[in-house]
Order: structure tokens, then sequence, then C-alpha cells
């Protein structure tokens, strides 16, 4: 070998060490004469390079100095015990120095030990024909050429970098191809800060004037989105070609705002120039306009391609022109120009699926997929994602899946699109454990997929398996967007956590996102929903451009937390600010309204919607129907259900669950059957709203069969709520038994509702010993309700033990627990709306009436014959609190009239409701929880005065002529009477009516304070 003779013929040995250094080539590696440590002292030199490359590659944190290194046993030992590549020869050096196992190789040099065998020299050997084509000398000349070999695919831009940060560091100059490659690495990574610096260095070196160089400059800043760096790269160009131009164009076109109108300057300007654009160029502009929806601008730049012949045939530039027409024309010239297509290309007709989609159209664009099947178009990724979208906005699984099989049986690797519009499909079809076995399968997950992902779980109602993949997500790293930030809001709203909420909101902060309306909105939604009403508001006051959902949010807000005058109060507020509501802000004012009792204003809005025929949906006239039932017109809401066009599920819900309000059982159950017989599936809403109905009725048989076709008919399994409705059931019929069976069906801390209604119950039936049983429980489950305490100690007083009843009223007063009192609005807030007209003293008695009245008592007036007797009978019903009043007529012939001249206009206080059977009458009342006491006088009549009123009772009396009749007397609980001091042995029936509500009222009032006085 020539570097063997060479180094033989040399005499001199005195400078040997120098001359090692200085040697361009290993053939002194070769030579038997030298020893192993002047071999390594030379070395060093190229070791030294190799580190430098280490360092920069960020292979190494620090590099000691060859200086400070010792020529051990254990160095040598290293260097000979590494292993060669297995393919000698064709691995450039460049690719051998980026391996990251050959570095580590490497950098072992300095930690192996035992040079013993010759075997391990010769080894070490074959290293150095690699190691000898890289010299670090003359990096100067080879730096450009070494990148240039280097035309790397996508994926291995980070190692280019790299490379290019050591040749920059290793050499004086740099060429411009040098400058092209990392430029191109860095547009491709993103990687502004390093562009940066490589802008940097073509400004040193004078390379930014060159054409080439300038538009990757160009296309850099506009990848990254700093189009105003980009600008000023352009007009250091001394030489402008169509290339640098339409870079310029490009970037312009990609900002997607108002600045997209540059694209159409810089056109300009380079038609001034005589540089005609080409096809990149118009598919730019197209773009362009895309952004503004400049639909002229669009359309000159399809005359002129059609003029100069360009874009003819051409996929993309079809493609932009159906895009352009998508979102700047109407619905329709997107299908024309499609139609006038000569030939179609895929591109085309995915731009036209993808339009029917954006417009809300899945039918139409599913039909336009199925067209390019049978007319056998090769199905690329965006065909196939767009029809996966399509089935999903439809929840059409069968179609959904053909496709998936489509894809498994032709073998086409889905790209990330795809793959999430598969998972997207799966979702929305409630299929979560396919949806899930796909996204886990995702090698490369991106903020989109997980997006899907979560979006799928909360609309399933799967809120803590939202915030899981949430975690998964920051775990790997990626950064979140507005999109994921708002979802993620939106879990933690429903799981109101506002520790989470907090720490979101802060990461919001610190990111900026601040300034986005709709991350604050969201976050208002939060807080509200979570309780911290004040935390919303001080944000939503902080908003400077609130729109509609600001307000909007912030009205749901208050009435998630009962504050319903709020909303109505934000809502006037938000007319002054000229803003028109939407279904969303009606939908909240209704149920403001509804909470309120403000039928008046539930009217308004009703006839604002007709009036200027705003275009509602469904869900706007299942609000109104909500909020007629629950200001007592019934008949109203009945009218809007009968004539609407077409009924959701919600719809019929919504209108069993008001009959079910208003005791009307009967109509909850017929519409539950005609329901089902147009095929409407029920879910466990209107399950719950028909088992409600039966037992504010009391139908119990009735209720039976519905639970159980739950199971049987529709495969389902009832909840709490369902269970809590059939205990009620059953125990306001009496049957305490049964439903004390059927609550140790429920998990124990899952039955506080039904154990409640099982609690009132025995107390209504008398039945103290299960009451204490039942109490005791309620007590451990819920010991900060202040109701629960109320109900355990009237079930002790009821059993006459005074002392017990006192240790739980002193508990819950030791605990600071105070119940709050119940309350019916009629037309909203009286007193407030009166208050400026209106004596203090008209004030107090107002007040003193809304704490009087109570619906523990009420009276049943049996075989109505004598209007003026009823009459004069609500006078005392009014004057005594008494909030409710039942009426049955004699026969179909004697239907209740108003007598307001007897009654002086007291009927207007207090409830009416009119019966046809006393049977039905008293089913509702029992099933109401009222004990039913007639007006009898025979030998098993229990005198008033030795009766216990503290309970809810309904008083029943008769007429003159006949009196409480067969009927009641056997359908009642017991049988009182007034004892008589004369020879006439009853009262007139208004008398007797007065007579025992007064007593009634007294007697209550005597033993309720006499608990209260004992817990004292």
């Amino acid at each position: 070998m020539e570097g063997v003779e060479n180094w033989a013929d040399d005499e001199t040995h005195k400078n040997r060490k120098g001359d090692l250094v200085a040697s361009t080539s290993f053939a002194f590696f070769f030579d038997p004469s030298l020893s192993l440590t002047e071999v390594f002292s030379a070395m060093r030199f190229r070791l030294q390079s190799y580190r430098a490359h280490l360092r920069c590659c960020g292979f190494i944190e620090e590099a000691i100095p060859l200086e400070t290194t010792e020529c051990t046993d254990e160095t040598i030992t290293q260097l000979l015990t590494l292993e060669p590549p297995e393919e000698s020869g064709k691995d450039s050096v460049e690719e051998l120095l980026l391996k990251s196992d050959d570095v580590s190789r490497l950098m072992k040099m300095e930690r192996r030990s035992d040079l013993d065998s010759k075997d391990q020299f010769n080894q070490s050997r074959r290293w150095f024909p690699y190691l000898d084509k890289f010299d670090a000398g003359s990096m100067h000349l080879s730096g450009g050429e070494v990148l240039e070999t280097l035309d790397r695919p996508i994926g291995q831009s980070d190692e280019l970098l790299r490379l290019y940060s050591y040749v920059r560091h290793q050499t004086v100059g740099i060429r411009s191809s040098a400058i092209l490659f990392g430029l191109k690495s860095c547009i491709e990574l993103g990687d502004l800060e390093f562009g940066r610096g490589i802008h940097t260095d073509a400004l040193k070196f004078g390379l930014n004037i060159s054409k080439f160089v300038g538009s990757s400059l160009i296309g850099l800043y506009s990848r990254c989105g700093d189009i105003e760096e980009a600008a000023k790269a352009f007009d250091e160009i001394i030489e402008k070609d169509i290339v640098a131009y339409t870079s310029l164009i490009t970037g312009y076109a990609q900002v997607g705002d108002h600045r997209a109108y540059e694209a159409f300057r810089v056109a300009y300007h380079m038609q001034k120039e005589e540089i005609d654009p080409n096809r990149v160029t118009l598919v730019s502009l197209l773009q362009a306009a895309s952004e503004l929806g400049a639909l002229e601008e669009g359309q000159s730049i399809h005359g002129y391609a059609i003029r100069r012949g360009i874009g003819c045939s051409d996929e993309v530039f079809e493609t932009s022109l159906m895009d352009m027409y998508n979102k700047c024309g109407p619905p329709n010239m997107a299908a024309t120009f499609f139609g006038r297509m000569g030939s179609r290309t895929v591109g085309s007709w995915n731009a036209l699926i993808s339009r029917h989609l954006q417009l809300g159209q899945p039918l139409e664009a599913l039909h336009l997929f199925f067209q390019m099947v049978q007319r056998n178009y090769e199905l690329d990724l965006i065909t196939l994602a767009n029809g996966l979208l399509s089935c999903a906005d439809l929840e059409n699984l069968l179609v959904g899946k053909i496709i998936h099989a489509y894809i498994v049986r032709t073998g086409a690797q889905l790209d990330i699109v795809a793959t999430t519009a598969l998972i997207d499909m799966y979702l929305k079809c409630n299929h979560l454990i396919l949806a899930r076995e796909i996204f886990d399968r995702i090698e490369e997950k991106d903020v989109i997929s997980f997006n899907v992902m979560i979006a799928g779980y909360l609309q399933n109602g799967f809120a803590c398996q939202a915030i899981e993949v949430f975690y998964e997500m920051v775990g790997i790293g990626i950064r979140l967007n507005p999109v994921t930030i708002m979802s993620i809001l939106s879990a933690l709203s429903d799981l109101k956590d506002v520790r989470q909420g907090k720490c979101i909101h802060g990461y919001v902060f610190r990111r900026g996102f601040g300034s986005n309306t709709e991350i604050a909105n969201q976050i208002i939604y939060m807080y509200a929903k979570c309780g911290f009403v004040q935390c919303a508001s001080r944000i939503f006051k902080n908003i400077k451009l609130k729109d509609l959902v600001s307000w909007t949010s912030m009205m749901m807000g208050y009435l998630h937390q009962g504050h319903a005058d709020e909303a109505v109060t934000l809502f006037r507020l938000m007319q002054r600010e000229n803003l028109s509501p939407d279904s969303v802000t009606l939908i909240c004012l209704l149920q403001a309204f509804a909470q309120l009792g403000f039928l008046n204003l539930a009217k308004e809005v009703h006839c604002l919607v007709q009036r200027v025929s705003l275009d509602i949906g469904i869900p706007v006239i299942n609000s109104l129907i909500t909020a007629y039932s629950k200001c007592g017109k019934l008949d109203m809401s009945r009218v809007l259900f009968e004539h609407m066009a077409g009924r959701c599920l919600v719809s019929w819900n919504t209108m069993i669950a008001a009959y079910g309000m208003h005791g009307r059982c009967v109509q909850a159950l017929k519409l539950f059957d005609q329901m089902k017989k147009e095929n409407v599936v029920p879910d466990d809403l209107t399950f719950r709203s028909v088992l409600a109905a039966c037992s504010h009725s009391g139908l119990v048989e009735e209720g039976l069969h519905i639970f159980r076709s739950m199971k049987e008919e529709y495969s389902m399994i009832p909840s709490e709520e369902h269970y809590g409705c059939m205990i009620d059931l059953l125990s306001r019929a009496g049957r305490l038994e049964e439903a004390y069976d059927l609550l140790r069906c429920l998990p124990p801390r899952q039955s506080a509702s039904a154990l409640g209604a099982l609690l009132a119950a025995c107390r209504v039936h008398g039945n103290s010993e299960m009451g204490e049983t039942v109490g005791r429980w309620l007590l451990d489950l819920e010991p900060q309700n202040p109701s629960t305490y109320g109900l355990v100690s009237n079930i002790y007083a009821g059993g006459e033990k005074w002392k017990e009843a006192a240790q739980v009223r002193a508990l819950a007063k030791e605990r600071s627990l105070k119940r709050t009192p119940g309350y019916s609005l009629i037309d909203g807030e009286v007193l407030e709306a009166l208050d400026p007209h209106i004596l203090d003293v008209w004030k107090e008695r107002f007040w003193n009436l809304a704490k009087n009245q109570s619906y523990s008592m009420c009276l049943v007036v049996e075989g109505l014959c004598d209007f003026g007797n009823v009459s004069a009978t609500f006078w005392s019903v009014d004057a005594l609190g008494f909030q409710s009043v039942h009426v049955v007529p004699c026969d179909s012939s004697k239907r209740y009239r108003d007598n307001r001249h007897v009654s002086m206009g007291a009927e207007k206080w207090f409830d009416i409701e009119l019966w046809n059977s006393t049977e039905q009458c008293f089913k509702v009342l029992k099933s109401r929880g009222y004990r039913i006491a007639t007006t009898h006088v025979g030998m098993d009549a229990v005198s008033i005065y030795d009766m216990d009123w503290s309970c809810s009772t309904a008083i029943v009396v008769g007429n003159e002529n006949s009196g409480i009749s067969n009927e009641a007397l056997e359908l009642s609980d017991l049988h009182c009477s007034i004892p008589m001091k004369g020879m006439v042995d009853s009262f007139n029936v208004f008398v007797a009516a007065g007579i025992l509500m007064h007593h009634a009222v007294c007697d209550r009032t005597s033993r309720l304070l006499m608990i209260s006085c004992y817990t004292g």
C-alpha cells in the first residue's frame, strides 16, 4: 500500500508525532514498527473533529478536550474493540456518522479496556477506510457537497439540520446549495428559529439576494405564519422570477384573513413586470379568492386560465376551482360547474362531496360517493374519509362498516385524516369500544385525532373517559389547540370539577388564548355550572367584544344555579346592545320564565316568534310546551304539541311530563301508547316521566307493567330514578313492604331519593318501626340534607317519641342546617314588581299570606249540589291558608261555576281542581301523600279534638241533602265528627268546613310548636 511504503521510507522519527497529526491518511496505522501509543497520539486530531460533530448532534452534552486525555491502555482498547459495519464500502461517511448505534460505538472509544489480542487490532483496522474519507481539514471545500448528497426523504430533515450545524461550525464559508437544503428541512419541520439562523448565514455571505435562496426564505416564513418577514425576504431578491412571486402569493393565500388580498396585489405587480403566471400561481390565487369569498376575482382567474389553456384536465387546478366555487358561490354553483366539466377527476368529486358536508347535507354527499363507486373511480384516502364522515353525520353504521370492510379488503393504508374519520363514524354510531381500538392502533396521533376521541366520549356522556384521553394527549407532549380546550372545559363542566377547570383556565391565560371569545364563553359556563357564578360573572364582564354566545353562556350559568331572575335581567341588558336572540337564547329565556312563573312573558316570546317569523326549531317549541305547562296552561302545551310538524323524542317526553305534572296520568299513558304506535322508541327519560305520572295518580299496576317492560321489551336497565319512582308509587299506595324489598335492589349509596319517598310514606301510613329504620339509613346517607332531619323527627313525633324527635332536631341545629322553604310563583315575583306602588302595610300582608299558605291540608267538597254553599266555603279556605280545594259534583249535570258574590273573589288565591268521580279524586290524593278524613256522624267516627292533625290530611265534606256518599266512606282512611251539644246533629256544610279547617290548623301548629320548644 502506498501509505505504508511512504511511511516505511521515512528516516526521521524525530518529528514523527507531528507528521502523524498532519497526515491526511490513516496509512500510519498499518506500520508495525510503531507502538500503539504513538498511533493513538496521531488519532487525537481526528477524534477531536468527531467529538465536535457528536456534540452538535446532541449525542453528548460536553466533550473532554483531547489535550487532557492520556493515551492509556484503556483508551487504546476502546479503539480496537469497535465493530465495523456489516456491509463495508456501501455506506457514506455522513450516513455512518448519523447512525445513533455507530455514534454510540464511537463514544465508547474512551471507555474500553483489555488490549491483548492482535485479532482485535486487525478487526478495528476495517473502520478506517470510512474514517479516512471524512477530512475535517478540507470541510470548507466539501461542506456544500456533503449536504447536496443528503437529499433525504421526509422524516430525516432533523438529521440534515444537525449535519448543517456541524458543517457551519467547521467551515469558514458555505455554499448556497447548503443554505437551500437547510431551508428545505426547516420548511418541512416548521422550525422557524433554526430557519432564522440560516437566514442570518445567508445575509453574512450575501446569498439572500439569490432568487433561489430568497424563494426558499419566503416559503419558510410563509409556512410558519410570519408573512411580514416573507415580504421582506421577497424585497431583498434582486432578480425576481416566477418562483419568487408564486412563493409570496402562496404565502398570502395561506394566511387566511384580510391579508390574502395582498396576493392579488403581488400578482398585479408580477404582470407589470411581464412575468406570466403559471398553474401553481393560479392555484394559489384561487385559494386566496376562496379564503376571501371573492367570487368575481375567482371567476376572473378561471377566465384567464381558459384563455391561456392553463389547468385543462389538471386535477389540482380543477379541484382548486371547485373549492373556490364551493366557498364563494351559491350552493348550486359548484354543482353546475361540476356538471359542465368534461373529464371529472377524483379531486373534483372530492371537492363537491366536501361542499355538501360543509353545508350540512350528508345524504347528498353519500349519494355522490355511491356515484363514484358505480362509475368505477379509484377511491383515494380523501374520498374514503368523506364517505366515512357522511356516515358519521347520518349515524349510518351499516354503510360505515361497508366502507371499513372495503378498506380492509383492498389493504389501503389510511392516513391520519381517514383514520380519524373512521373513528368519528364509530363514535357517532355509539360503538365506542371499536373506535377506541382503532385509536390505540394509530402510531403517530395528532391533535385532531385526540379532539375527535374526546368529543366522541363527551357526546355519549362519558366525561371521565374524555378526561383520560386528554391526560394521554398531554403525556405524549401534544400541544392543545382551542378545540381541545373547549372540549375539555365541557367535560369538566359535566363533572363539575372546578379544580381542574382552574388549571385549564391558567393554561389558557399562559398560552395567550385569553382573547379567544369562544374559549372565554366556555370558561364562563364551566364556572357557572360548578357553582362559581361570581367568577363567571367577572370573566363575562372582562370580555371586551361580547357576542351572542357570551350572553347566552352567562344566562345558562345563572339558570343552572337557580338564578332565573338574573338570567332575565341579563337578557334585557343584551337587548340594549341590539343583539337579536337565536334559538338557544330563547330556550334559556323560556326556562327562566318557567322557573319564575312568568306566564305573560312566555306568551310574549311565543308572539315574538310568530310575529317576526323566526327560524326556530323543534327545541324552542319543546321549551314553550314546558313553560306553558309549568305556568299552569296545560291546554296551550297540548295545542302546541298537536300542531308540531316533526315531533322528536324530546317532544313526546316533554308532553308526557307535562301531563304527569298536572296529575293527568290517563292522558300521559294514552300519549305513551300513541308514541309506541308511531314507532318512536322511548328512552330512560320517557319511562321516568311515565312512572312519575303513575306515581302521582296512584296507578300501581300500570306502573309495575311499564317498569317490567323496560327490561322485557326494550332491554333497558332501570336507573336509580326509575327505582325511585316505583318505590314512591308503592309507598303512596301503602305497599311499604314491597317498596322496601325493591329498595334493597339499589346500591346503598344511590338510593337517597327512594329512601326519602319511603320515609314520607311510612309517616303517612303510620309505620313507625320501618320509618325509624329507613330514617337512620337516610341520615347516614345524607347527613347534610336538612329535609332529612325534618322527616325523621316527624316519624319519631308520630310514634310519640318526643325525646328522639328533639334529639334529631337538636342535631340539625348543631350542624347549622336550615331547611329552605318551598314556594310557588304565579306571574313571577309579585312583591318586587308592586313594590313602588303599594303601601308597607299591604306589602306585609302579602308576605304573611305567602308565609302561611300551605298544601299540607286540603278540602274536598263531595257531591256538589248548592253552588252558593261551596262558594261560601271558599271564603273560609282562603282565610285559613289552605292552598287547594277539590270539587266532585253529584252528577254530570252539576259543574262548578264561580259565584263571586258569595266567595268575594277568594277562589283566585288558591287552586281548584275538578273531578269526575270520588274514586279518581281519592286515588290521586292518596298518591300525593294525603290521609283521607271524611266528616260523618256514626259510631266509628272520631272526634276532631282527639285526632292528630300534624300529618297531611284531606278533609272531605258532603252536601246538605245526602251528606258523604257510601263510596267516599269506603275509600276514606278514617271518619271524624264535630261533637254537638244540642238537638241538631250537624252544621251547615260551609260552617262545618270552617270549624274543621280551623281546628286542624290550630292543632297542627301547636304540635309542631311543641316539638320545636322541646328541641329548644
